[in-house]
């Protein structure tokens, strides 16, 4: 089993990632607004960036309870979740958000450990 603490580090690490790439892609297209696209390399590495954006921003979405768990679930799995008007996530089973009558959480997520 993982420490809380790990799992809060992995998913800090994760976030500030995805930051990163995000203002990086922001610098760019800033920096070549002025510029025609004649080279169709960065054209595919702009392209690249993007899909890998938006495929980390599709991982790590905070999902609605209200969509129903995955076709696929394990109930002992742990996972990020937000209470109605929390601001601060906290870790629970998905038997918990699914199943657990009078259950609060409104949104989820899974969590995803950084690549080493």
């Amino acid at each position: 089993m993982i420490e809380t603490s790990k799992l809060i580090d992995a998913i800090t690490e994760l976030d500030t990632l995805c930051s990163r790439l995000q203002t990086e892609l922001d610098k760019a297209k800033d920096s070549m607004s002025g510029l025609q696209f004649e080279n169709i390399a960065l054209r595919g590495a702009e392209s690249a960036a993007l899909q890998e954006l938006a495929a980390e921003k599709e991982k790590n979405r905070w999902i609605p309870v209200g969509e129903g768990p995955p076709e696929k679930v394990d109930w002992k799995r742990v996972v990020e979740a937000v209470e109605d008007c929390a601001k601060v996530p906290v870790f629970v089973t998905m038997e918990q958000i699914f199943m657990d009558e009078g259950s609060d959480f409104t949104h989820w997520r899974p969590i995803i450990l950084p690549k080493e």
